[in-house]
């Protein structure tokens, strides 16, 4: 891996990070990837992200020097422009994630949305048979903005910009890895739990769950249909909270630029 110099950061950009913690490490293994966390760079000395305790502002100098918390950083950039977002787009995506300051973290669903996330990506199943399975799952989530995990709020900075032409990220059915079940210390997995709870919002206790009628099956199952033989597999209309950090590293519409912080 590429380092990339923090100094060339720029409004946009999103930051994968990679933890040794114990809740980290199930997260990157339900998503079959190196990464547990998602950010985005507001600008040059902050940065956006939903935690436990809400979609917040977070200091960016602060962040790029926690090696304790963080094994390594990731930067990504939109694919069509390497030198950065136009201002337009760098103020509509602010726009967005300005909406979104203090939303509560879905604490409450982390469990059944990680179990679900994982049978989603884990199953060998072809490519379009996968995106079914996925239309499902995303169906049985809330689809509103209430609550939001962290590539959560990320994707919707970007998905929900108003500017043209679009900025909205292509999620890909990205291929199995099935990387092997991580060593967990349960005690500290506990403790990590509670810990998160207590940082928590109020309202994060409940996160309410979606309905998914027939009518709205049988709609993504054409969806589906008319993906075959369209090549690589792209989800139409995926639930932004079950994006997880490696729908966003896998998007066609971002480009890794090298490792900010962490061995390369």
């Amino acid at each position: 891996m590429e380092s990339f110099d923090k100094i060339k950061l720029l409004p946009g950009d999103v930051l994968l990070h990679s933890s040794p913690s114990a809740i980290s490490k199930l997260i990157e293994w339900a998503g079959d990837s190196p990464y547990s966390h998602a950010a985005i760079v507001y600008d040059k000395t902050s940065l956006r992200e939903a935690s436990a305790a809400g979609v917040r502002t977070y200091d960016l100098a602060t962040r790029l020097a926690d090696t304790t918390d963080y094994a390594f950083i990731d930067a990504y950039r939109r694919a069509e422009e390497p030198d950065g977002l136009r201002d337009v787009e760098v103020t509509a995506v602010r726009k967005v994630a300005d909406g979104y300051m203090g939303t509560p973290y879905p604490l409450s669903e982390l469990g059944l949305l990680g179990v679900a996330c994982a049978l989603r990506d884990k199953i060998p199943l072809n490519d379009t048979l996968r995106l079914w399975l996925r239309e499902i799952i995303d169906a049985c989530f809330d689809h509103t903005p209430n609550y939001q995990v962290c590539s959560e709020t990320v994707y919707r900075c970007y998905n929900e910009a108003v500017v043209a032409p679009s900025v909205k990220p292509r999620i890909i059915i990205s291929p199995l890895l099935d990387i092997p079940f991580p060593d967990i210390d349960v005690k500290e997995l506990i403790e990590e739990i509670w810990h998160a709870w207590q940082q928590a919002h109020p309202g994060t206790a409940i996160a309410p769950m979606g309905h998914v009628s027939e009518d709205d099956l049988l709609k993504r199952y054409a969806r589906v249909r008319s993906k075959l033989g369209a090549g690589p597999v792209v989800d139409p209309d995926p639930n932004p909270r079950t994006i997880l950090p490696r729908d966003l590293q896998d998007s066609p519409d971002f480009m890794l630029l090298g490792r900010v912080t962490g061995p390369c």
